[in-house]
Formats: structure tokens, C-alpha cells, sequence
């Protein structure tokens, strides 16, 4: 799971950062200080929410672990963290990404296979 959080974090990040600074561009409202200080919340809160994450669910599952010898809340926790990359995934940036409107949905496209079948192939080595 730590190799998937490396992948993701980064682009998440960038993604993360790209899309708000664009809203906040295209927003209707000044730009000033109040801009500094909502990209830096957001990132802030972003950048805290995987490790908070990550320090909840080792004290969960390691408490866990010595009530019991099979341990049904890492699997729980593994369930939560690929259904909430799958509904991003599907339900946030595959639709804007290649609507008909969108401009290079062939290299898009193309960049989603090569991700599928880079994290497959990850997938099956770790």
C-alpha cells in the first residue's frame, strides 16, 4: 500500500493544486490574499489528510491485531482506500478528462491504458 500512496500522492498533489488555481483564476471574485490563503489551506489540508490517515488506521489495525489473529481491518481499510481511488477515478476525471469537448482525448485515453497497465503489472509483483 505504501508504493500506491507514492504513486498517487504526487499527481494527486499536482492535480489538486492545477485545479484550484484555475478555479481560483476563472473565479468571479478579486484576487488577493484571500487567494494565498485558500490554496494554502487547501493544500494544507490535503497534505495532512494521507498522513492522519495513514497513523489512524496503524493504531486501528495494530490494536486489532492483538485482539485477534486475522486482522479484518486492514482489509477494510485496503477496500475504503481502492473504492475511493475507483469513484475519483470514474466519477470525477474520466468523464471531464474525455467528454466531447475536451481537447486531446486520444492522448488521454492513451495515458489512462499505460496507467492501468503500469499499476496492473505493479499490482502483481508487490
Amino acid at each position: 500500500i505504501f508504493v500506491a500512496i507514492l504513486a498517487h500522492k504526487g499527481v494527486a498533489a499536482f492535480a489538486l493544486g492545477n485545479r484550484v488555481v484555475s478555479y481560483m483564476q476563472n473565479s468571479p471574485s478579486p484576487v488577493g490574499a484571500d487567494w494565498a490563503l485558500g490554496f494554502i489551506a487547501c493544500m494544507s489540508i490535503f497534505s495532512m489528510a494521507t498522513p492522519l490517515g495513514v497513523a489512524i488506521a496503524w493504531g486501528v489495525t495494530s490494536v486489532a491485531a492483538e485482539e485477534a489473529e486475522e486482522n479484518p481491518w486492514s482489509a477494510a481499510f485496503s477496500a475504503v482506500g481502492a473504492g475511493t481511488f475507483l469513484y475519483v477515478a470514474t466519477v470525477e476525471v474520466i468523464p471531464t478528462e474525455l467528454s466531447v469537448g475536451a481537447t486531446n482525448r486520444g492522448i488521454k485515453f492513451l495515458a489512462l491504458v499505460i496507467g492501468a497497465v503500469v499499476m496492473g503489472s505493479l499490482a502483481l509483483w508487490i
